[in-house]
């Protein structure tokens, strides 16, 4: 089974990336419903020092209104995550949700097919755009805390 999300890992400065990183999704048609910044968070609410890391909230509106159009609990999923974390400084994951692998059981419509793989598709392309190759490293995920 493919996997929920999808990671690309850049050599480049944390807040210079946030910047392109949301110019490139809202030039592609994405929708910014907000930003998690989960490091001010941790700091406010626990009094604990946490590495860089935001969570972008996004969404097609086009798409997400087909999506629910189609389907009524598809909205589960709505808006997208896209999670950007310093490994450590000048490091950077850069972590998405994959709309097709996310809905799989639900699948067997082909219009809801369709329009998970056209936002998986333009994620894809738009933060592959950012001129770096995905990451080959297995399991970074949990090695992040």
């Amino acid at each position: 089974m493919e996997s929920y999300f999808r990671k690309t890992i850049l050599q480049t400065c944390f807040e210079t990336l946030i910047d392109e990183l949301v110019s490139r999704l809202e030039t592609g048609g994405f929708v910014l419903c907000g930003v998690t910044d989960y490091q001010d968070m941790v700091l406010n609410k626990l009094q604990m020092h946490f590495r860089k890391y935001k969570v972008l909230a996004i969404e097609s509106l086009e798409h997400a209104h087909a999506l629910v159009s189609l389907s009524s609990v598809e909205g589960i999923v709505l808006p997208c995550s896209v999670t950007v974390a310093e490994l450590y400084p000048g490091r950077i994951a850069v972590v998405r949700v994959n709309p097709t692998a996310l809905i799989a059981r639900e699948l067997q419509q082909d219009e809801l097919k369709n329009v998970s793989d056209e936002v998986t598709r333009k994620l894809d392309l738009l933060i592959g755009s950012l001129g770096h190759q995905p990451s080959t490293i297995p399991d970074l995920v949990t090695s992040w805390a």
